[in-house]
């Protein structure tokens, strides 16, 4: 089938005639438009696409099913939205790093038929101001949360966020039943089953951060102890000031592991090095043992 557009102009009007050339040979010409299905053919002709789509949404005949073929496109859009998005992230970690801003730039890429609706529902014009922009963030962020929940229940990162932050607020038991059925926030039953996940990652974090300082302190009471049993205790009066770092040694001590007797005579022997000494000595032990308490000790977070 060959369509050809005809346009033609004069003073007061312009005329637009469309030929319809079908296979069997057959010819239909079509010429009597509105004045709106005329200025439509002819912004198509011209490829001007963003007055044709302008016009569409004058156009009564068009207009009336623009909003099923709205709704099948945002339904495919928030299909594909729901096989990968930010908003599975459910993990304490992929929790703690959702943002808003991000989710909404997110949404932009993935559906932006259904990010220019919410936009324009919000009165967001092409240029708005930075502070208008950044507030819309939650608003859209939590309009397509509780759609996006209803369709998908995995699709649940912002809602546990939401969930935690009324939790702390101390927010009731039935509140929070009531808020879940608004699609807003998740059961209590979800909430709590969070709590223990994020519970035990702290845990893990705790374990990690006190065996940091044990390993510190335990260092210092090893070269506090090579000090004592070598140097202060020493009743030979032809002793030297020569350190005795051998493990057969250092393994009766009580302060002793493999870890820490590996640390310490790394440390010392870098402070010989650095002292120019021939071997180790009482002054390599005591810079290391000074050494330690300046150690950055890790913090818990």
């Amino acid at each position: 089938m060959l369509i050809h557009l005809a346009l033609s102009s004069n003073i007061k009007n312009s005329a637009v005639r469309v030929l319809i050339c079908y296979p069997n040979l057959r010819i239909d010409v079509k010429e009597d438009f509105t004045e709106l299905t005329k200025s439509l053919l002819k912004a198509i002709a011209l490829k001007k696409w963003k007055t044709a789509s302008n016009i569409i949404f004058k156009h009564e005949n068009i207009v009336a099913h623009i909003p099923d073929a709205l709704r099948r496109k945002i339904n495919e859009e928030f299909r594909y939205l729901s096989s990968d998005c930010l908003q599975k992230g459910i993990s304490p970690k992929e929790i703690t790093a959702f943002n808003n801003e991000s989710f909404v730039e997110e949404l932009s890429i993935k559906c932006p038929m259904w990010h220019s609706a919410v936009n324009g529902a919000c009165g967001m014009s092409l240029n708005p101001g930075e502070e208008k922009r950044k507030r819309s963030f939650n608003v859209i962020a939590v309009a397509t949360s509780v759609l996006s929940r209803f369709r998908n229940p995995t699709l649940s990162a912002l809602a546990y966020r939401i969930s935690m932050i009324l939790l702390h607020g101390g927010l009731s038991y039935l509140e929070i039943k009531r808020l879940n059925h608004l699609g807003i926030r998740m059961s209590p039953d979800s909430i709590v089953e969070l709590q223990r996940k994020i519970g035990t990652s702290s845990d893990a974090k705790v374990h990690i951060w006190k065996k940091s300082i044990e390993d510190i302190l335990t260092q210092q009471s090893f070269l506090t102890e090579i000090i004592q049993k070598q140097f202060i205790s020493k009743d030979d009066k032809h002793a030297t000031d020569a350190a005795e770092l051998n493990e057969t040694v250092l393994k009766s001590y009580s302060n002793y592991t493999t870890t820490t007797y590996k640390l310490c005579v790394q440390l010392i022997d870098d402070f010989r090095v650095m002292r120019g000494d021939a071997y180790n000595t009482l002054a390599s032990v005591n810079d290391a043992l000074q050494h330690l308490p300046n150690e950055r000790v890790p913090r818990f977070r």
